[in-house]
């Protein structure tokens, strides 16, 4: 079924012709196991197996890996050689293998060995094959060879390891939000900030413009230049500008978008550029489209721009099938014709026969000759034959080309805006509608471009016919100068628009409060101070989501604006200081961790949770997003199979990750998850559509979201979506998020006890963890599947900052007999609740002082609950008794 008898005449013969086929071919022919679960002898860990004079080191030929685990061994000889005795090493290495593993777990099931003449197969624990085939009987319609298929193929094996796992699965995994309630519970949205709303609906088109005017009114007004050479200076930039493949080397830099001398160059020559299609190269959001318009009101000299007639085709609007594109670009050119001369009386004939002066000439040449030009037929054929030429977009943008083209001595740009919006085959369908355009009509096509698309298909049609010498590559402006003047814009509109004009605002409440226009603009002035106030982690954060797209980023501005975590209590700072009030830094966090909404929810949330498990799993695993990450983040600056840095196959993450525990299935999953997340970036940009083929990357999102795992904030928000195996977590932080007040659901207190949780969770789990790659390779060293040290430190420095607040509101001296003081719960016995009182000062509240609940036993507390208490005394050893005031 695999190979010829004959054929096998070495052992390389018979591992490479018969036993990789039997693995990997789909069932019923073979075993089914994906390339990328074999281990072969090169990468196996050797064991010492046997004893006495027949000690030695000993590895197989193919290991094979299911869920992260080792669960087959493989062992080839040449032919004619004793399978039996192969048969007993496999057994003894597999032991070896399987004694590294918790009791009871046992991952490797069953051996095979095999020479070419025979193949045989066992149980580990079993001496005696329970499968033994000559070479004839391998063939599908061997009975024995079906029963050797059903024991050893990759279902049977994965089912038995899966059974393993469930055995360490301790029991129902629980989580924050389900325990304070339903769904209406967990998707609680907050009300708009009425300040935001206002903002969103009267200057969004100043943020995010989207027609073709108000394009061209930010290109006079508000245009940012993006320079090579000194806007990345910070490190998140200097992550995204890395982030981007090559092109700049393949295209034309722009190195001053405001003075574009390499373009203009190229225009002022324009006459020689027909038939040609110059191409934009840039990233999704960077600011091509306002280039282009950019180009041609403001940096263009004003001779070139008199001899160019530029015509735009959105091509968001146009079909994306090649049978109706090409049709709807001929009637959209005429219509940017005739909006272009609008001076032009186009219900006129005249026009129309000045238009067609060419066509009508021939035809009168050709058609009406003999005709007399003063008999009645001669101006009725005319006409028809005008109608005919109208009727035909074809012939009608050809003439139009050459009227209002050459015959005037301009030269036509075709600007194909927006299109590099769609996916990448709906992209290279725009680059083929480009050179039909060029080929048939007299004029030149500027097609925007992504750099993706372009670096990684130039050198294949349609891109690979594009000159050099006219591909342009351009890079977005800095978000912060953009915001700040599109701010200034959005100011200077405000104070035309309103004047003394009142406002309304409405409390939560719902009492409606009037207040001056003018309060608008201070608002919109303390946001902007806010999100760049605390630039090492919000602008970073803002910047990394939005990546090189700088529409993404100001959508995500206009967003935080509406957030209704922003209250009432910050809008009247905001008035009292003119404007100059920072938000706290954890009110901006909460916002982008939450937006709109009350509780966290990774999966609705820019931010995702990359600790996050999937609790229907058998062994759910918290650490596959964070190791598909770094696995990515490692390979960074490392060319891929094509050559370009960042960009590496999937499935070799894949097959690498299985060496840590990870099941393939489950990377599969998280894969196509952070992808449509933004934080991994495929080669075809199509966030919906993914296979193990496709090259991807990490994104600038990706990066920090792993720097966020040091970040109190952010755990301390995950805490409420994450599932916990240890339902009390749950429970205590359903109790901490479910409270009101100073100390309830925002509140630092919370937050970082929150995140404690999490942390000292995980790090239960990374002990308990089953696979490294030190188990199952040679000569590899398994590095820590996360290290919590950085966080740790991070928590110690929140919870210190917290006493430090509660030294400020209680006592500033030595804790005296007497004193009221406002602690927090920083430990619980079966004999009371120890409090911190001030910095590294606990005292005892005993269980016989501790307030009893309605049903009679003493209450329950958490670590960070917060009670107000007084000292009762304070023994000859310094150790403090407490008495119980109130619950805070």
């Amino acid at each position: 079924m695999f190979c010829k008898l004959n054929d096998l005449l070495t052992e390389s013969d018979v591992e490479q012709k018969l036993v990789l086929p039997i693995l990997t071919t789909a069932s019923p022919l073979g075993l089914a196991y994906a390339t990328e679960e074999l281990r072969t002898k090169l990468s196996i860990r050797r064991f010492q197996i046997d004893k006495g004079k027949a000690q030695k080191l000993y590895y197989p030929d193919y290991l094979v890996l299911l869920e992260g685990l080792p669960v087959l061994i493989v062992e080839v000889k040449t032919p004619g050689e004793d399978v039996v005795e192969a048969l007993r090493e496999a057994r003894l290495y597999a032991n070896e293998l399987n004694a590294l593993y918790p009791a009871g777990i046992n991952p490797c099931s069953r051996v095979i060995a095999v020479s070419g003449t025979q193949l045989a197969s066992s149980l580990v624990d079993s001496a005696t094959p329970d499968v033994e085939l000559a070479f004839k009987q391998l063939t599908e319609t061997d009975i024995d060879y079906a029963a050797f298929v059903d024991l050893s193929s990759r279902a049977a094996l994965r089912d038995a390891i899966l059974a393993a796992k469930a055995r360490l699965k301790k029991g129902e995994f629980a989580r924050a939000l389900d325990i304070l309630g339903g769904r209406s519970v967990r998707d609680e949205e907050l009300a708009n900030n009425t300040f935001g709303a206002t903002i969103q609906s009267d200057y969004r088109h100043l943020f995010n413009p989207t027609s073709r005017e108000d394009r061209r009114f930010i290109a006079k007004n508000a245009y940012i230049a993006s320079t090579r050479r000194s806007q990345y200076v910070e490190p998140i930039d200097r992550i995204i500008r890395a982030s981007v493949p090559p092109s700049v080397s393949a295209s034309r830099p722009i190195d001053d978008t405001s003075a574009p001398a390499k373009v203009v160059t190229a225009l002022k020559r324009s006459d020689r550029l027909v038939h040609e299609v110059m191409l934009l190269v840039g990233g999704v959001g960077s600011g091509k489209s306002t280039f282009v318009d950019y180009l041609q009101a403001v940096a263009l000299s004003p001779d070139v721009r008199e001899s160019t007639v530029w015509l735009h085709l959105n091509m968001n609007e146009a079909p994306l099938d090649p049978k109706f594109i090409y049709e709807w670009v001929l009637l959209r050119t005429i219509d940017e014709f005739r909006a272009a001369f609008s001076d032009e009386n186009f219900e006129e004939p005249d026009v129309w026969k000045r238009i067609f002066s060419v066509e009508l000439n021939r035809f009168r040449k050709i058609v009406l000759d003999g005709v007399p030009p003063t008999s009645s037929e001669y101006p009725i054929r005319v006409s028809m034959e005008v109608h005919r030429l109208i009727a035909s977009p074809r012939e009608t943008v050809d003439a139009m080309m050459r009227y209002f083209g050459s015959e005037r001595n301009k030269s036509i740009i075709l600007v194909l805006d927006n299109s590099d919006k769609g996916k990448l085959d709906d992209q290279l369908l725009m680059f083929q509608v480009a050179q039909w355009a060029k080929s048939e009509f007299r004029c030149v096509v500027f097609l925007p471009i992504r750099d993706v698309t372009y670096d990684l298909h130039r050198h294949r049609p349609p891109l690979d016919t594009a000159l050099k010498d006219l591909v342009f590559y351009i890079e977005p402006p800095p978000f912060s100068k953009v915001l700040a003047r599109r701010i200034r814009l959005a100011l200077d509109a405000m104070a035309r628009d309103y004047g003394p004009k009142k406002l309304k605002f409405l409390l939560t409440s719902g009492v409606e409060v009037e207040y001056p226009a003018t309060d608008l603009a201070m608002y919109l002035v303390s946001i902007a101070h806010s999100l760049f106030e605390y630039d090492r982690i919000v602008r970073r954060l803002i910047t990394a989501l939005a990546g090189r797209d700088v529409r993404r980023a100001m959508e995500l501005f206009l967003e935080f604006c509406t957030s209704g975590h922003i209250a009432e209590n910050e809008i009247w700072q905001i008035k009292a200081s003119q404007g100059q009030h920072k938000i706290d830094y954890h009110v901006v966090v909460r916002v982008l961790l939450r937006m709109n909404r009350r509780f966290y929810d990774g999966d609705k949330s820019y931010l995702k949770n990359i600790v996050q498990c999937d609790p229907n799993d058998v062994l759910p695993d918290h650490f596959v997003r964070v190791a598909i990450l770094k696995w990515l983040q490692t390979k960074f600056a490392v060319p891929g199979p094509t050559n370009v840095r960042g960009y590496h196959k999937a499935s070799s993450l894949g097959a690498e990750l299985l060496n840590y525990g990870h099941s393939l299935e489950r990377v599969r999953t998280e894969l196509k998850y952070l992808v449509r997340a933004g934080c991994i970036i495929t080669e075809h940009q199509d966030r919906e559509q993914f296979d193990e083929g496709d090259l991807i990357s990490i994104s600038p999102s990706g990066w920090v979201h792993l720097e966020l795992l040091e970040n109190v904030a952010y755990l301390g928000a995950c805490a409420e979506d994450l599932w916990f195996e240890d339902a009390e977590r749950a429970r205590r932080i359903a109790n901490r998020i479910g409270r009101r007040g100073t100390y309830g659901h925002y509140s630092p207190t919370t937050l970082t006890y929150n995140s404690l949780e999490v942390v000292e969770y995980l790090k239960e789990k990374q002990a308990k963890w089953l696979q490294t790659p030190d188990k199952v390779l040679a000569d590899q060293k398994s590095p820590p599947l996360h290290d919590f040290s950085g966080v740790d430190k991070a928590i110690q420095k929140a919870v210190w900052e917290l006493e430090e607040a509660d030294t400020e509101r209680g006592i500033l001296g030595p804790v005296r007999v007497g004193d009221e003081i406002e602690g927090h719960v920083v430990g619980i016995q079966p004999f009371g609740v120890f409090v911190r009182l001030v910095r590294r000062i606990d005292g005892l509240l005993h269980i016989s002082r501790v307030p009893k609940a309605p049903d009679g036993n003493p209450r329950s507390y958490l670590i960070g609950d917060r009670v107000r208490v007084r000292v009762g005394n304070i023994n000859d050893q310094g150790k403090i008794g407490l008495d119980w005031i109130r619950d805070l």
